[in-house]
């Protein structure tokens, strides 16, 4: 194996792939970074056996090869090199010669017929999306997975293309059972009769993240086969396994009717929270939310026995006949009004015993919904 590429490239591909590989006692290769010459490109390839990356990069092959070796050793040393230009060449089937103008340096490493062998994930239910879309549309709901393996299902996100109804729609959904998050996007190519619903573990999603920040393209294509996911943008391809078990329908606890609705800035909201998280009760994070529909606002207020107390009122357009209040998690609700970007927020209630449904004002794509705290 002998290569010649652009240091920056090399550099950038390592990073992509990096961030899966980690120390693995029982199994050292997997610490590794496999590296594959083909004709005119070169393969990046990292893996924890439940995700890969592969990344590809254009260089010029002379001769075509395999190997491994540590990604973290070689990343960071790719970072440091000050040439433009880098040569890689296998030496005795045992190292890495990586060579610029100025220096010469070897890198130890183990053969490639060690390393796992990645699935290719073809065939399946194909489908492009708007990357930015995409990449929002996980950002907007990855933080509401639950953090817990008891219910294992609950640790990713739901992937619900083309659901009866709403061909042509992908939905993205997260909860775990205190919050739930939902963004709905558009499929873009043809598979609108494909009803796909699987879940993609938290950690892919955090992955896909990471790889759609750094992408220029402006589709990416997803493809969903048996137990697994593939995603390619940019050169860049991630698969992953998918998490096992049926996702809840969360559709059912949405309400549909409400008796109190409050149109109010976002950033009033927000700021009144945070102010409330100062004097709420460490663990329960509650602060109590009480609609007016007389005073047309909405009050906010947080007691603590040993700090003191907060309360304030927040000018909002009220509709509903009578005063409701609600105890909820001001931590929830604040993670869920960081992802909305919109001036403007609806919240709608039912009693102080029903999901409180939150919705960006103007946006018909996402909802997010807190559960109250039990009075």
């Amino acid at each position: 194996m002998k290569f010649t590429c652009v240091k920056e490239n090399l550099a950038q591909g390592l990073q992509t792939v990096m961030h899966v590989s980690s120390k693995n006692v029982t199994l050292p290769i997997l610490n590794n970074v496999l590296i594959k010459a083909k004709e005119g490109v070169v393969e990046l390839v990292s893996t924890n056996l439940e995700i890969a990356i592969i990344a590809e990069i254009r260089a010029k092959v002379d001769a075509v090869g395999a190997f491994t070796v540590p990604t973290k050793t070689f990343a960071d040393f790719v970072q440091l090199v000050s040439d433009e230009q880098v040569s890689v060449e296998l030496i005795d089937s045992a190292a890495l010669l990586v060579t610029t103008s100025k220096t010469k340096t070897k890198i130890k490493g183990e053969s490639a017929d060690e390393f796992p062998i990645i699935p290719t994930a073809d065939g399946g239910n194909a489908f492009v999306f708007n990357m930015v879309q995409l990449r929002d549309a996980l950002i907007q709901t990855i933080f509401a997975v639950s953090r817990s393996d008891v219910r294992p299902e609950l640790s990713g996100v739901l992937f619900h293309a083309n659901p009866e109804g709403h061909r042509g729609e992908l939905f993205l959904a997260a909860t775990d059972s205190y919050r739930l998050s939902e963004r709905k996007i558009a499929v873009q190519n043809e598979a609108k009769e494909q009803e796909t619903r699987v879940i993609i573990p938290g950690r892919t999603a955090q992955e896909i993240v990471r790889v759609l920040l750094g992408a220029r393209q402006e589709t990416v294509s997803v493809t969903v086969t048996e137990g697994q996911l593939a995603l390619s943008v940019d050169g860049v391809r991630v698969i992953s396994r998918l998490v096992e078990g049926r996702y809840p329908d969360y559709r059912q606890i949405i309400p549909t009717a409400f008796s109190s609705e409050a149109l109010l800035e976002t950033a009033a909201l927000v700021q009144n929270l945070r102010a409330a998280s100062l004097f709420s009760t460490t663990g329960v994070n509650a602060a109590a939310l009480t609609f007016s529909p007389t005073e047309q606002h909405i009050a906010v207020r947080a007691a603590n026995t040993q700090l003191g107390e907060f309360e304030s009122t927040i000018p909002c357009e009220l509709q509903g006949q009578q005063e409701h209040t609600i105890l909820l998690n001001h931590r929830y609700v604040l993670e869920g009004l960081q992802h909305i970007a919109a001036q403007k927020v609806r919240v709608k209630l039912v009693s102080a015993d029903a999901p409180c449904l939150i919705l960006p004002e103007g946006v018909a794509d996402f909802l997010y919904i807190v559960m109250p705290i039990k009075q």
